[in-house]
């Protein structure tokens, strides 16, 4: 329904005597089936599910006239938010905003809403977190005031929210219809990128070879189909896992018993249980591999056929980093680091994470990204790439953003881009994770820009001066 049209609906109700709750549910209603109606009309030209998910969004934006609508996956036991895409109007907030880390521990409303799967009204946002929280005051200086939340659990699970709502703010109706739009178009797209890798995967492949997934979730492709984590027992998963992260060797029983098992929980027959959890995963893919089993228990050992040809994204990344750090070249090397980082996302096994014998491989892993990344950080500074900086760094941020490094990287890009009121959000956020001699220096920096565009804030004069340049 056009703003014109409320418009006349308002005016035309405010000449009847009526209980105020009722005129604004009147006009909520009418504006509702209009808005739901529309939206239906337009989703029958069956455009992309980027344009369906995007005009969702502007549409709940739009009909609750708030700021943004922003989306965020959540990881529960994690207990951290991510993937965060927003819609903003052009009253915008800091880009910063949206690619700031969501630890739900911090927010026991949020997390306590996703697992109940209850909507949060927040008219204020003093009442839901206290006044004295940092989280509190970094919101107010991004300008969220107020929001809407609603969570979801289709396939992944997270939150859809409005950001400063100035009408309907105590109704969540239309976001919740509007939220399995938006994240069943999310969805879709995930699912039919999986399906065309899975069916090139068969297309490729020989029946000799098997290519495996252990980035974000274990996947084994052979040419009969996909494996995928659900498909197998937690201990029979946490048994393959182990075999294919280390596939270039075999292990004897006493091996594998220590890795299944802690030695306080082994069970009283620990090799006729860890023989039935071998049965068990050839059962299982016995399906997809009829001819010859993947794993075997040969020379007393249990390891990977070597009648197949098994690769992994694993081992593929690791290649690229070993590759990357020998290239002398600055703009192949960076671009090496990038085809690493941006075609091989995600965490190794993270449903192993806890796993006695493979945390320490995933622990080493991520810190090894991490490097990889930091060093793509650094390169594409010197090199002027400010842009592609910001764009891996903020992504970095929700996961490393008590790095200081990272910080000041990201802050001198800014500075170096003329984001000027970005900087000073971000170097008030992040203070706190930078000595009192990083932030003089940054603030000195930025000081310097402003003081040419004759800009600067009142907080900043002397702000180099205030605090001791040896400090920290």
């Amino acid at each position: 329904m056009s703003e014109q049209t409320i418009g006349g609906l308002e005016k035309i109700l405010k000449g009847i005597d009526m209980d105020e709750g009722l005129r604004n549910r009147l006009i909520h209603d009418a504006d509702y089936r209009a808005t739901v109606s529309a939206l239906e009309s337009r989703l029958r030209g069956g455009y992309d599910y980027d344009e369906i998910r995007e005009d969702a969004m502007v549409t709940t934006r739009k009909f609750y006239d708030a700021d943004s609508v922003i989306v965020a996956n959540t990881d529960v036991n994690l207990q951290i938010a991510g993937g965060v895409m927003w819609e903003k109007t052009r009253r915008g907030f800091p880009p910063v905003c949206g690619d700031d880390p969501i630890y739900l521990e911090r927010y026991p409303m949020f997390l306590q809403a996703i697992r109940d799967n209850r909507t949060v009204v927040a008219q204020s946002i003093e009442t839901v977190f206290p006044a004295d929280l940092i989280e509190n005051k970094r919101l107010q200086q991004a300008g969220i005031h107020s929001f809407l939340a609603v969570p979801y659990k289709k396939r992944n699970t997270g939150l859809v929210a409005v950001v400063n709502p100035r009408r309907y703010e105590n109704n969540c109706d239309l976001l919740q219809v509007l939220s399995y739009v938006i994240v069943a178009e999310i969805n879709e797209k995930s699912l039919m990128e999986q399906l065309k890798c899975q069916a090139h995967m068969a297309e490729t492949l020989s029946d000799q070879e098997v290519y495996v997934k252990l980035l974000d979730g274990l996947e084994i492709h052979s040419k009969n189909g996909v494996l995928t984590e659900t498909t197998f027992k937690p201990r029979d998963l946490k048994f393959i896992s182990y075999l294919l992260l280390k596939k270039a060797r075999g292990f004897s029983s006493e091996d594998m018993c220590m890795a299944m098992w802690e030695a306080d929980t082994q069970p009283d027959n620990a090799r006729k249980a860890l023989t039935n959890i071998c049965n068990s995963v050839r059962a299982t893919m016995r399906q997809f591999f009829p001819e010859d089993d993947l794993i075997v228990y040969e020379n007393s050992l249990y390891g990977i056929s070597s009648k197949y040809k098994v690769t992994t994204d694993y081992e593929e990344v690791l290649c690229l980093f070993q590759k990357a750090m020998a290239e002398q070249n600055t703009t192949e090397k960076i671009d090496l680091l990038l085809h690493a980082i941006n075609d091989y996302p995600g965490t190794l096994l993270p449903s192993q994470a806890d796993t006695p014998g493979i945390e320490l491989i995933i622990a080493g892993y991520k810190r090894k990204r991490f490097d990889m990344q930091m060093k793509c950080i650094e390169l594409l500074y010197q090199e002027k790439r400010y842009e592609e900086l910001l764009n891996m760094g903020e992504d970095m941020s929700i996961l490393y953003h008590e790095e200081s490094e990272l910080i000041i990287y990201m802050l001198r890009a800014y500075i170096k881009l003329g984001e000027l009121r970005t900087a000073r959000q971000v170097l008030r956020s992040y203070s706190k994770q930078l000595s009192n001699a990083e932030v003089a220096a940054l603030g000195q920096e930025i000081e310097v820009v402003m003081r040419k565009s004759d800009i600067l804030p009142p907080w900043m004069h002397n702000l180099s001066k205030r605090i001791p340049a040896g400090s920290g």
